[in-house]
């Protein structure tokens, strides 16, 4: 394992405060950001796997301090919200919602209606796996419900 995939498995394996460490010692540092963007061999970033894993607090910082990196895809196409509507049993929801509240509206709009290579949208995730509060917080709020996810 190279030293740059080490952050993928200390997400991987809950060490959430040397994480929390790392990314605050290297998120505003440009030549650093690499560390952030690495993907194994999943295509998963240490983001996406901390979304896998529903590791809040580590979610949380790296949005905070790179809410661009939201637009990261796994080697199957999906983002952030395709891997919380797969949690088992709606365990996504809390995230989710504190990601609705750092993302900027249009970004989650896009993040929402994106498809993975299956074709399926968040949404249609969380329908699949039963998930349904992940499903209800998915769906288009009033005044959008002209969007077609």
């Amino acid at each position: 394992m190279t030293n740059s995939l080490l952050l993928h498995e200390a997400i991987a394996n809950g060490q959430i405060e040397i994480v929390l460490s790392l990314i605050e010692q290297i998120a505003d540092r440009p030549a650093s950001n690499d560390l952030l963007e690495e993907v194994d061999e999943c295509g998963e970033t240490p983001l996406l796997i901390a979304a896998k894993f529903n590791q809040g607090q580590v979610v949380e910082c790296i949005l905070k301090k790179r809410p661009e990196y939201a637009k990261q895809k796994d080697k199957n196409g999906n983002n952030l919200f395709h891997l919380l509507a797969n949690l088992k049993g709606d365990q996504g929801v809390e995230l989710i919602e504190k990601i609705l509240l750092i993302l900027s509206d249009e970004l989650s709009i896009d993040l929402l209606k994106g498809k993975n290579e299956n074709e399926k949208t968040p949404i249609n995730v969380a329908q699949t796996n039963g998930n349904i509060l992940v499903e209800k917080l998915l769906i288009p709020t009033k005044g959008q419900e002209d969007l077609k996810w």
